[in-house]
């Protein structure tokens, strides 16, 4: 005879729900203003009619002077973050994964190849055979995103990285670097300042303001 587990099987389907996460960034001329966007799809259950409704949310900032790598590093610490915020005030119920999407090999191979673990263990610094020691760049983005990553694994929450082939069609990637590219045509008072990156090339904001214009 066979068991009956759907009981079961709507017990795993509510208490196990996962949230997508796009992420991209957008500098044109690399370095110097750019911006990054995220969408955050996920399904919130109605209390009326018991079912689950897709649900997404987006955020999308400016910067005076960064580097495309640096934002796609910073789009995945914005939304990561947001998505860990949501799951602590119940925004996000029961999420036990976060599977996030990017067209950034970059970032895709640190995390992908566990790169960013061996840089920890090495206190951040690459040795290469020949050549002196040299420091992780980004180290500061990439710790911080270490943090998040070791708060999702602390809470359960399992992290997977996913890279969209360049020139893929994904509607919902095709959104986040929609807002990506719309985040630099706001007001230039909204732009806020990559302050690690303007300080380790010695650069500043007042600088970046008179060459960008108004």
């Amino acid at each position: 005879k066979t068991k009956n587990n759907g009981g079961l099987n709507m017990y795993l389907k509510e208490f196990n729900c996962k949230i997508e996460l796009y992420i991209d960034g957008n500098c044109p001329n690399n370095p110097v203003s750019g911006g990054f966007g995220y969408l955050i799809r996920y399904e919130e259950k109605t209390a009326k009619y018991n079912i689950r409704l897709p649900k997404t949310m987006e955020f999308s900032q400016a910067f005076w002077l960064t580097t495309l790598n640096r934002l796609e590093i910073m789009a995945a610490i914005s939304g990561i973050h947001d998505i860990i915020c949501g799951v602590q005030d119940k925004t996000f119920k029961n999420i036990n994964q976060i599977d996030l999407y990017s067209d950034s090999k970059y970032y895709c191979d640190t995390i992908s190849n566990g790169f960013i673990r061996n840089w920890s263990q090495n206190n951040w610094v690459i040795h290469v055979m020949g050549s002196k020691p040299k420091p992780v760049k980004n180290q500061d983005l990439w710790k911080e995103l270490l943090t998040l990553m070791d708060e999702c694994a602390d809470t359960e929450i399992l992290l997977n990285t996913n890279l969209i082939e360049k020139n893929s069609k994904c509607e919902f990637h095709d959104w986040a670097e929609h807002l990506a590219i719309t985040a630099l045509t706001g007001y230039y008072d909204q732009y806020v300042s990559d302050a690690y990156y303007e300080k380790n090339n010695n650069l500043n904001f007042s600088k970046c303001y008179d060459y960008v214009g108004t």
